[in-house]
């Protein structure tokens, strides 16, 4: 059975934003931050050289939460991102390539939760190890594009 990635992303939407609301004790310490975020975006593709290069900046809204249970510390993490980006790449398939050059929109979701077991190394320091799932989802679409012959 093909589990849909939407699918995927409302069970650990479920798990990881919903549950730990509940589960944590009120008396847990808990912190809460919302942020905004930019990155600069690189996404290339290959097929007997670059065919695909697209570059430009993505910029998104996060929230996170943490809470600490004596040693032991849950955080979840959610994030919307998105932007335009410039695409420059190649037509493939054909005996003669052409040049692309358009735009591509992306939207999507970054979810993750992790939980770590606090381990005192010293008077004034600490080590923690932690684990946990992580999920990012977008959807890409490249615009009308404008092409010219290779030489």
């Amino acid at each position: 059975m093909r589990v849909k990635p939407s699918n995927c992303m409302l069970v650990l939407l479920f798990f990881f934003g919903i549950i730990p609301f509940y589960a944590v004790p009120a008396s847990a310490a808990a912190e809460f931050d919302v942020y905004l975020h930019g990155e600069s975006f690189t996404w290339k593709e290959f097929d007997d050289g670059e065919v695909v290069k697209e570059t430009g900046p993505l910029e998104g809204v996060g929230a996170s939460a943490k809470w600490g249970i004596n040693a032991l510390t849950l955080k979840i993490k959610g994030e919307v991102f998105g932007g335009r980006v410039n695409y420059n790449g190649a037509t493939t398939g054909t005996s003669t390539r052409m040049d692309v050059d358009s735009d591509t929109d992306y939207l999507g979701v970054t979810v993750e939760g992790t939980a770590g077991w606090m381990i005192p190394t010293g008077e004034n320091s600490s080590l923690e190890p932690f684990a946990g799932p992580a999920m990012k989802y977008w959807n890409r679409l490249i615009q009308s594009a404008s092409t010219g012959n290779i030489q």
